[in-house]
């Protein structure tokens, strides 16, 4: 078995490859890639023309990309369930304490969860120190709130 220049060249372009994707994880292609420089490598033995090894270097790097992107899209329809609401949008329909006086003119701040928000009352309604609110709904980073009954 004798090693030819094609051969080094093809496992040197693999092996670029393969740093590539640990510089990069989770993205997979250079992997692909570097499995099509293998691969064509290996066709170095079997026949010393570089256009045989360019179409298996191709051949494989494309079909390595379409069944990573396949088994990728594969997994995320398994993780990308719905986690629920995040941020101010997971307050809704919570309860709070009022920290200060809420009411059309101004906001007052609330505190939900643990948490302290800038909140804002219902049209019409004046909210005082002390009481429990709903969160109805939000507005930018503002929580809208009414008297919980």
């Amino acid at each position: 078995m004798e090693f030819t220049i094609n051969f080094i060249v093809w496992s040197f372009l693999g092996l670029i490859l393969v740093l590539l994707e640990l510089g990069h994880p989770g993205l997979l292609l250079f992997l692909s890639i570097a499995l099509g420089a293998f691969s064509a490598a290996s066709a170095t033995f079997m026949t010393p023309e570089l256009g045989y090894q360019l179409a298996v270097f191709v051949g494989v790097a494309i079909i390595g990309i379409i069944l990573t992107r396949w088994y990728l899209q594969s997994l995320g329809k398994f993780f990308n369930k719905s986690l629920g609401q995040t941020n101010v949008y997971a307050l809704v329909g919570k309860l709070g304490l009022v920290l200060a006086e809420i009411n059309d003119q101004q906001a007052g701040y609330v505190k939900i969860d643990g948490e302290i928000w800038l909140a804002k009352a219902v049209a019409g309604q004046t909210i005082i120190v002390g009481q429990e609110v709903l969160v109805t709904g939000t507005k930018g980073c503002h929580v809208i709130v009414k008297v919980w009954e």
